[in-house]
C-alpha cells in the first residue's frame, strides 16, 4: 500500500546543504522546500536533488528568519514560512524569491495549510476552546474555528509543551489530528462544533492518558515521557477523497538527541465510515525528524545517511499511497 517509487540524493555543496530540517512541502511540480532551522533559511530543491535558491537569511528583519518552521504554498505564487524564533509568518514570491511580506502568529510550533485565500494556523486557544486560527494573507485574524480534543481539556496545562497538530481540508469541511488525542477531528469550516472519531491502535504506540497523567506528576521526565506516544506528522486528502495520516514514534537518542524512530500510515475512510490502520513507512529508523510531507498520494520523507565511504548525504524518498489495497476495519461511531 506504501511503495517506494525513487530515491534522489541531495546535491549539497559546502554552503548548500542541510543542517537541521524543520519543515517541508512539496510544490506541483516535483520541486520541494525545507526550512533548516539552524541556518534560517528555506531552501528549494528541484526534483533531481539539485538546491536551486534558498529564501531568507538569518535576523530579525523584513525578509529574515530566525528559527523557520512548517511551511505551506498558496498555489504557485508564494511560500508561506512559520518562524518560531520570532512569532511570525513570512511571506516570498515563489517567481521572483523575494520577501513579500510578515505578520505576528501567536502560536507555538504550529502546522500551516492555505485553503483558497486563507491560511489555517493550529492553534489551541484556551479561552475560546478553539484549534485553528484563520488568517487572511494579508495578516488579518479573520476568527477561530473548530474545537479542542476531549483529552486536551482535561489536560490544558499540557497543550503548550505537546503542541503537534496537522490539517487537512476537502470542501467545506476541515479535519484535524493532534499530539495529545487518538481521534481524528473534524468540522465545517466557520464553525466550532466538532466531531472526534476514535481511530484504532494495532501496532503504533497510539496516545494513552497515562502518559499525560506520568507528565503532570513528574515534569522532570518530559523528555522521556514526550515521546511516548504517536506523534501527526501529516495530513492529507487523498484522490479517492479519503484521508492519510502519517504517524511518528520516535525517540530521542544520547545526549545530542538523534531522533530514532518509524512512520506509519493510517488511511481514513470517512463516508464509509472505515479505516485502514497502521501501515509502516518503509524507511530506516533514524528519519529526520518532521522532514516529511504528502501532497496528494505522495508522500517524501529525507533521511541521512553515508555513502558507504564515511561521508554524509541525504536522501530523498519518494512513496505512493495505494488505498485501494487496503484492508479495512469498520470505525467506531463518532463523539460530538
Amino acid at each position: 500500500m506504501v511503495r517506494l517509487v525513487g530515491s534522489t540524493r541531495i546535491r549539497e555543496t559546502d554552503s548548500l546543504l542541510f543542517n537541521r530540517p524543520s519543515g517541508i512541502v512539496l510544490g506541483a511540480k516535483g520541486q520541494f522546500f525545507v526550512a533548516d532551522r539552524a541556518d534560517s533559511r528555506v531552501l528549494e530543491i528541484t526534483a533531481n536533488g539539485t538546491i536551486r535558491r534558498t529564501f531568507g537569511r538569518k535576523g530579525n528583519g523584513p525578509g529574515e528568519l530566525m528559527t523557520p518552521g512548517a511551511l505551506a504554498l498558496s498555489g504557485d505564487t508564494l511560500l508561506v514560512v512559520m518562524d518560531n524564533g520570532q512569532l511570525r509568518v513570512s511571506l516570498f514570491n515563489l517567481r521572483t524569491g523575494k520577501f513579500v511580506s510578515g505578520f505576528p502568529v501567536l502560536a507555538f510550533l504550529p502546522s500551516l495549510r492555505v485553503v483558497g485565500s486563507e491560511l489555517l494556523v493550529t492553534a489551541i486557544h484556551v479561552p475560546t476552546a478553539t484549534a485553528v486560527a484563520v488568517y487572511a494573507l494579508s495578516g488579518t485574524l479573520i476568527r477561530r474555528e473548530g474545537g479542542i480534543p476531549a483529552t486536551a481539556k482535561r489536560f490544558l496545562k499540557l497543550t503548550e509543551s505537546m503542541p503537534f497538530a496537522r490539517t487537512a481540508a476537502s470542501g467545506s469541511q476541515v479535519y484535524a489530528a493532534f499530539d495529545m488525542s487518538q481521534s481524528l477531528l473534524t468540522w465545517a469550516r466557520n464553525t466550532k462544533s466538532v466531531t472526534e472519531i476514535p481511530l484504532p491502535v494495532t501496532t503504533r504506540r497510539g496516545v494513552k492518558e497515562s502518559v499525560f497523567d506520568d507528565l503532570m506528576r513528574h515534569p522532570e521526565r518530559a523528555r522521556e515521557l514526550l515521546y511516548q506516544h504517536s506523534s501527526p506528522a501529516a495530513l492529507e486528502v487523498l484522490s479517492s477523497g479519503r484521508l492519510a495520516l502519517l504517524t511518528s514514534d520516535g525517540n530521542l537518542m544520547g545526549k545530542g538527541g538523534r531522533f530514532e524512530g518509524t512512520y506509519h500510515v493510517t488511511i481514513v475512510d470517512v463516508a464509509g465510515k472505515r479505516v485502514c490502520p497502521e501501515v509502516p513507512v518503509p524507511v530506516q529508523r533514524n528519519p529526520l525528524p518532521w522532514a516529511v510531507a504528502l501532497r496528494g498520494n505522495t508522500l517524501v520523507v529525507l533521511e541521512q545517511g553515508d555513502d558507504g565511504k564515511g561521508e554524509a548525504v541525504t536522501m530523498l524518498r519518494r512513496f505512493t499511497i495505494d488505498d485501494t489495497a487496503c484492508t479495512w476495519v469498520t470505525l467506531g461511531a463518532g463523539r460530538q
